[in-house]
C-alpha cells in the first residue's frame, strides 16, 4: 500500500497535449506518472460535469486498485488539468486497510482545512489595509483550502487571487501595483508567510515558525484575457470571496465574474501554429 499527495495529470482537448512521461514539469516524483496516466484514463478531459461531483473514486488499474479523492480543477502550464489530494493504491487484498487509511488522511485534511478561518484572520488585517489603499479591490481563494474537493496536505500553501477591477492610469500599472503589495507584505508583520507570483513565484516575507500557514498570491487586473481555459473560469466564477474588512462579499462575487466575462476565448491551437505558446515549458528539456 502506498499514499501519493497532490497527484495532478493534463485533462485537456488540445490534440498536442503530452503525454504524463513527456509533461516532466509536472511530476515532482517519477513513480507517480504511472499514476497520473491511469488516472488520466480515467478522466481525460476536464468537464464542468466533473466540478460538480463530490464523491471519492476507486478503480482498478493492472494489478492495483486505485482509492482517491474526487478529482478538482487545476492547471499547468498552457493545461487544463485535474487533481487529486489524496490517492491510495493497494493490491486487491489490502482494500480494507487502504480504505481504512485513505479515510484517515481526509480526516487529517479536513481538519487543517476547518481552521482556515482561524489563517486568514492573521493575514486578514494586512488585506484590510491594501484594500484601502487602493492596491486591491477583492480577494478571492482558490486551491485546496477552498475548493469543494480540497483536502490540504502539510505543505500547501493558501492560494489568494488578489482582484484589481480599476486599472490604474500610468503605465507599467501591472508592475507598479505588485510591487506596492510586496513592499507592504514584506514590511508588514504577523506570524505567516507569503510567496507572491509574477512571471516566477519568490517569498516576500518569511513566517515566525514552520506551524505558521503561507500564503500564495497573484494580482490579476482588470483587462487580464487569460488563455480562456476551463480552469480559468472555473476560478474566477467559483472562487470563494475572501471576507475584508470595508468589501462586502456580493462586491467581491461580482469584480470576480467581471472578470470571468471578459476572459479571452480559447486561441491555443491558433497561438501555437503562430509560435506564441509552446507545448512545453521553454526552461524544461523534454527532448
Amino acid at each position: 500500500m502506498k499514499v501519493y499527495k497532490g497527484v495532478s495529470w493534463i485533462s485537456d482537448k488540445l490534440s498536442v497535449a503530452p503525454s504524463e512521461s513527456d509533461a516532466k514539469w509536472m511530476h515532482k516524483r517519477k513513480d507517480e506518472i504511472w499514476l497520473s496516466s491511469a488516472l488520466r484514463k480515467r478522466y481525460p478531459l476536464s468537464t464542468k460535469a466533473i466540478f460538480r461531483g463530490k464523491r471519492d473514486v476507486k478503480f482498478k488499474h493492472n494489478k492495483n486498485v486505485i482509492i482517491a479523492t474526487h478529482p478538482r480543477p487545476y492547471e499547468q502550464w498552457i493545461y487544463d488539468c485535474l487533481k487529486v489530494d489524496i490517492a491510495v493504491v493497494c493490491k486487491q487484498n489490502e482494500i480494507k486497510a487502504a480504505e481504512k487509511r485513505f479515510q484517515s488522511e481526509k480526516s487529517a485534511a479536513l481538519k487543517r482545512k476547518s481552521n482556515l478561518s482561524n489563517m486568514l484572520s492573521l493575514f486578514s488585517s494586512s488585506l484590510a489595509i491594501m484594500h484601502k489603499k487602493g492596491m486591491i479591490d477583492a480577494v478571492i481563494g482558490r486551491g485546496s483550502y477552498f475548493d469543494i474537493n480540497g483536502y490540504p496536505s502539510e505543505k500547501d500553501d493558501i492560494d489568494l487571487i488578489l482582484l484589481k477591477e480599476e486599472k490604474p492610469n500610468y503605465s507599467g500599472s501591472y508592475k507598479i501595483i505588485n510591487e506596492k503589495i510586496t513592499e507592504f507584505i514584506s514590511n508588514s508583520k504577523g506570524n505567516f508567510g507569503v510567496n507572491i507570483i509574477s512571471f516566477d513565484e519568490k517569498t516576500i516575507k518569511k513566517p515566525l515558525n514552520k506551524n505558521a500557514p503561507m500564503f500564495s498570491l497573484i494580482l490579476i487586473m482588470n483587462g487580464y484575457k487569460g488563455l480562456g481555459t476551463l480552469y480559468e473560469r472555473y476560478v474566477l466564477e467559483r472562487g470563494v470571496p475572501v471576507k475584508i474588512p470595508g468589501l462586502k462579499v456580493n462586491d467581491a462575487k461580482r469584480i470576480a465574474r467581471k472578470f470571468a466575462s471578459n476572459l479571452n476565448k480559447d486561441t491555443r491551437e491558433m497561438q501555437l501554429r503562430e509560435n506564441k505558446l509552446t507545448v512545453f515549458p521553454k526552461d524544461t528539456n523534454n527532448s
